[in-house]
């Protein structure tokens, strides 16, 4: 089934900053669902040098009528100078877990 349901990625230096936000984003009923991975190396050039750091991805699963006030509290309490916000749209989900995200991801 297609849907307006979108999955937003970001990552933070620390797991604590991506549970914490991860806590905030569900408390808030922004996203339905945080999902925080373990320890990932990214590679990357900054500030003309190449860089590799420990960070951690946070997941959030959502609507996309809530797209624009979710990166936009991101963005505000975000601790990078650019933080990395990608949007994905679901190309197919079952109509259980739609209903899911409908019910409990509100404005």
């Amino acid at each position: 089934m297609k849907s307006e349901t979108i999955i937003v990625m970001s990552t933070y230096p620390s797991e604590k900053d991506a549970l914490d936000t991860g806590e905030r984003v569900v408390n808030l009923r922004l996203a339905a669902c945080a999902q925080v991975s373990s320890r990932i190396t990214s590679i990357y050039h900054w500030e003309g040098k190449v860089c590799r750091e420990d960070e951690y991805r946070l997941v959030l699963k959502t609507t996309g009528k809530l797209e624009p006030e979710l990166t936009a509290f991101l963005k505000s309490c975000h601790p990078y100078k650019v933080a990395e916000l990608v949007t994905i749209p679901f190309s197919s989900i079952s109509t259980e877990y739609l209903a899911w995200i409908n019910e409990v991801a509100k404005p």
